[in-house]
């Protein structure tokens, strides 16, 4: 929905800046206006907005990753990467709608479009136990386009209201030329001890920048492409059967068609380790001669090395790392990686004009034909045909009854990409372009019932089926089987959708004392939920249209459960204000909602051991079904929001909490790898005054007031997996109506 003229001509105007207390930054800033009249004697509206906004959405991030050792039942940690991302977001965007009042209906046309642009820079800093110490420079810019439009008719026909809307949207995303470089000393940490902290790990390493070289690097454009019409047609009509009973009847229909598409082209990378890359190398020093100075100056003795170094930009400054809980070290000039790049691609080209590619062993360089540049290629439409009907019946003053049912069928197809993983990344991809199509339908019905039962109390009862269709990513037929290796990598074409059959019962009490207070139960039922399956033996490769030599191999991929799935839980509302009470504590405002929830699913867990058997091939793999209960991903246990506010006169204020329990997100083969989310809690402020002359209000907000760092942990010793820190953002606006 989107706003249209109201009567006589109005003017807004939002000005307002931002700190960044993260970067320590002043650049965001949001301004929006709009425009709107009516004109001949109010019939015709046109409203027009414009929005320009710049912010910084940076984090400071941390990841460890862990070994469950069976044999010792010991969670070993492995890996330490650091990560400061600045991100920068830009956007600029508009609505025009013209709107026309007819004697019995309206005609409107609605637009809206946005352009933008997010620039990534990621600098990472890895620990691994096998005493790498490595940096990782990376860039992901990209610019997106959004349209939309909508053209619909409003008109009474006969008893009938009738309603008829066209929409299209078109949304499109380009990241071209990002990069990926990484440095590394291979042998530069000490011995790690096999308790150690990931926060202890950094000081085991020598930070030996010298002896760091460039060891690889990629770069690949990205397109991805979207599009959808839809038809729509709504009708409805009251009706009167006598005094007690009366309502609406609605009823209608929806057809949608949609396409998508992704295209990762241009994958230009490779190696430069000692044993490969080296016409690259010389073309690259060659390009800078400073280059080989620093390295006549730093003594750089091997031909193969490029020290990282060469590299460094010495003008970046890391701000205080995860609130000081870690420190990291130099960052690769991005500027000057690009500079090299454009020396690479060039050098490729007229090696591959001359048929000089480099040989697979050392694998200096990927190819246009490489697995990257191809295998994650889809594309694919939908269609979606829909037909609903609904009523609102008044059976008595006090009880109300909403029965209705939807039906609706989805037909996709997709095309994917099925090929092998040669041993050299510069391979060519061997594959085959896959189409699949799949057609699923469903009567979902509901009823509601609405009883108000006193003055001050309504009771309302619902019965729900719903349907949650998987992501479209994970039915295309995509499949990748490295040649080396016991692995296989398949998306579940045949996954079915999610089905859900709810209950809810909710009271509601109000009066002019006590505000409304609200209190509800619900109850969910989930059928062939969706889960990732990874760590499984492939026993039946037909299943997933594999060969049967693939047989035997650990597969990974979408599934659906047998078992059902079930949520649960109890919700209370309360919202009042502080009238009656005296002086300026009238002006208090509160809001406390607070959700408490039960939820359990079976996750299908195979373990495997080895089994000795009297025939060939005499050891084998026994499978043992470890299959457990636990919560639902992504269901927490508890959900807090509670704000505070007052108001008075032209001032308002409010200060928000939002709790959110440790939170159940990732399971594994061993339960002692499974990942949650720890507890988080997360205070905002917001105040704003309106002013004595020209319409004028000011307004501030702080997000994230207590700068919460949002934290994974592994189950098994409740050590750290993941963190990620956004610092607190203040905002100042200014608010003009005319």
């Amino acid at each position: 929905k989107m706003k249209t003229a109201t009567q006589g001509f109005n003017t807004h105007l939002v000005v307002q800046g931002a700190y960044n207390n993260l970067k320590k930054s002043y650049s965001d800033y949001m301004m929006v206006a709009d425009v709107s009249n009516r004109f001949f004697d109010d019939k015709l509206g046109v409203f027009a907005q414009l929005t320009v906004d710049n912010k910084n959405l940076s984090s400071n991030q941390m990841s460890a990753g862990y070994y469950f050792d069976s044999a010792k039942d010991f969670l070993r940690t492995e890996s330490l990467v650091l990560h400061d991302v600045i991100r920068i977001r830009k956007r600029f965007g508009g609505t025009f709608t013209l709107d026309y009042l007819l004697p019995a209906g309206k005609i409107y046309f609605k637009n809206f479009f946005s352009y933008g642009n997010n620039n990534e820079q990621n600098y990472s800093e890895g620990f691994t136990r096998s005493k790498t110490h490595s940096y990782n420079t990376s860039t992901n810019d990209n610019s997106s386009a959004i349209f939309s439009n909508i053209l619909a008719f409003e008109h009474d026909i006969s008893i009938f209201k009738a309603k008829i809307k066209l929409s299209h949207s078109y949304s499109g995303i380009d990241a071209l030329d990002n990069i990926n470089y990484n440095f590394a000393n291979l042998a530069e940490l000490n011995t790690l001890p096999e308790d150690i902290l990931p926060k202890d790990i950094p000081d085991y390493a020598t930070n030996d920048i010298d002896n760091t070289i460039w060891t690889n690097y990629t770069a690949g454009d990205r397109i991805t492409k979207g599009r959808q019409l839809a038809a729509s047609l709504d009708l409805a009509t009251d009706f009167t059967i006598s005094n007690q009973i009366n309502g609406k009847i609605k009823f209608g229909g929806k057809a949608t068609y949609s396409e998508r598409s992704y295209d990762y082209r241009n994958v230009l990378g490779g190696s430069m380790l000692p044993l490969g890359g080296i016409p690259y190398r010389v073309a690259v020093l060659e390009a800078f001669p400073w280059m080989q100075e620093i390295r006549s100056i730093e003594n750089v003795t091997n031909d193969f090395d490029m020290p990282y170094t060469l590299f460094i930009d010495k003008n970046f400054k890391h701000e205080e790392f995860l609130q000081g809980r870690y420190k990291m070290g130099p960052v690769a000039d991005i500027d000057l990686l690009h500079k090299v790049f454009d020396v690479l691609a060039e050098e490729y080209e007229v090696l591959y004009s001359q048929g000089k590619e480099v040989s697979k062993t050392y694998s200096s360089y990927f190819s246009h034909k490489a697995k990257d540049n191809i295998s994650y290629d889809y594309s694919g439409n939908e269609h979606l045909y829909a037909g609903y009907a609904l009523a609102d019946v008044n059976l008595t003053s006090r009880l109300k009854l909403i029965p209705g049912i939807r039906y609706e069928t989805k037909v996709t197809s997709y095309t994917g990409v099925r090929g092998i993983t040669g041993q050299y990344p510069n391979e060519e991809y061997k594959h085959i372009d896959t189409t699949t199509v799949r057609t699923n339908s469903f009567f979902l019905p509901r009823v509601h019932l609405r009883y108000k039962a006193l003055d001050w109390l309504q009771i309302r009862l619902a019965y729900t089926k719903s349907v949650a269709r998987p992501n479209f990513y994970k039915i295309i037929p995509r499949m990748d089987i490295p040649l080396a290796g016991n692995s296989v990598y398949v998306n579940n074409y045949k996954l079915r959708p999610e089905l859900a059959v709810s209950l809810d019962i909710n009271f509601a009490i109000s009066n002019n004392y006590l505000g409304l207070f609200t209190i509800g139960g619900f109850y969910k039922e989930i059928t062939d939920k969706i889960f990732l399956q990874k760590g499984r033996i492939l026993e039946n490769p037909e299943e997933l249209n594999i060969k049967q030599i693939y047989k035997g191999r650990f597969y990974t991929t979408a599934e659906n459960n047998k078992e059902t799935s079930y949520v649960k839980g109890i919700e209370v509302d309360w919202q009042t204000n502080f009238w009656y009470l005296p002086s300026f504590l009238k002006g208090f405002v509160l809001n406390i909602n607070y959700t408490k929830l039960f939820s359990k699913t079976k996750y299908p867990l195979i373990k495997y051991q080895s089994k000795v058997i009297t025939t060939p091939p005499y050891l084998v793999k026994e499978a043992i079904d470890n299959s457990y209960w636990a919560r639902m991903q992504s269901q927490p246990d508890d959900i807090v929001n509670i704000s505070l506010g007052y108001d008075y006169k032209g001032f308002s204020s409010r200060l928000s909490m939002f709790y959110q329990g440790d939170n159940f997100i990732s399971s594994s083969f061993y339960e002692e790898e499974h990942i949650l989310t720890d507890s988080y809690l997360r205070w905002d402020l917001s105040v704003k005054q309106q002013l004595p002359w020209y319409n004028l209000q000011v307004y501030g907000n702080i997000v994230n007031l207590n700068q919460a760092i949002d934290r994974n942990f592994i189950k098994g010793n409740e050590r750290t997996s993941r963190l990620e820190h956004y610092g607190s953002i203040f905002q100042a606006g200014l608010r003009w109506s005319l």
